[in-house]
């Protein structure tokens, strides 16, 4: 399985809206989809019964 580096290289920007403030927010475009989240934890995860569970509490 690939390290959380890996998985972010070349998906990852950095934008300065304001110089007093600094935001991160985080968007994996495939996974915003029911059927792209699936295929990520079939694949990526090994799991194959997808469901919320594989991916734990937060």
């Amino acid at each position: 399985m690939e390290s959380i580096p890996e998985l972010l290289n070349g998906h990852v920007t950095l934008e300065v809206e304001c110089l007093d403030r600094l935001y991160l927010n985080g968007y994996i475009g495939p996974l915003a989809t029911s059927g792209g989240l699936v295929k990520f934890m079939r694949g990526r995860l090994g799991k194959p019964i997808p469901s919320p569970v594989v991916l734990g509490r937060g």
